[in-house]
């Protein structure tokens, strides 16, 4: 899915992220490495490693969930930020560790369409 398709899909109901709310998102205010802790990424805590092969079903990892209680954050996909660099973070199912940190972001082009990049929704409806 390319950006313009996901901010397209996300309009009706909110937006995508911008880099500072998905990073928030992703480490707290305590600044963890990654979503769950400093503890180095396994495959209870998420989709890494090409260990599955493929994405998996949303909620798979709850062990890898962030301190707002966000899940798959590393892992299975990339997900598109909005902050007008074209930006996605959280590594997908085939990266190694390296690219789950939260820090780890990744230039993409706009109009990268892949089945390792996805988004996340961003809403003020509860």
């Amino acid at each position: 899915m390319t950006r313009a398709q996901a901010r397209t899909y996300v309009a009706w109901i909110g937006a995508l992220p911008t880099e500072a709310q998905w990073l928030r998102a992703c480490q707290g205010d305590d600044r963890r490495t990654y979503p769950w802790g400093d503890q180095p990424p396994d495959e209870a805590r998420a989709n890494v490693d090409g260990a599955v092969g493929r994405t998996a079903p949303v909620g798979s990892y709850p062990a890898g969930a962030s301190p707002c209680g966000a899940l798959d954050m590393a892992g299975n996909v990339w997900e598109w930020v909005d902050d007008g660099n074209v930006l996605v973070r959280g590594g997908a199912f085939g990266n190694d560790a390296n690219y789950l940190a939260c820090t780890t972001r990744y230039a993409a082009a706009g109009s990268v369409v892949h089945d390792n990049v996805g988004f996340r929704i961003v809403s003020s409806t509860p």
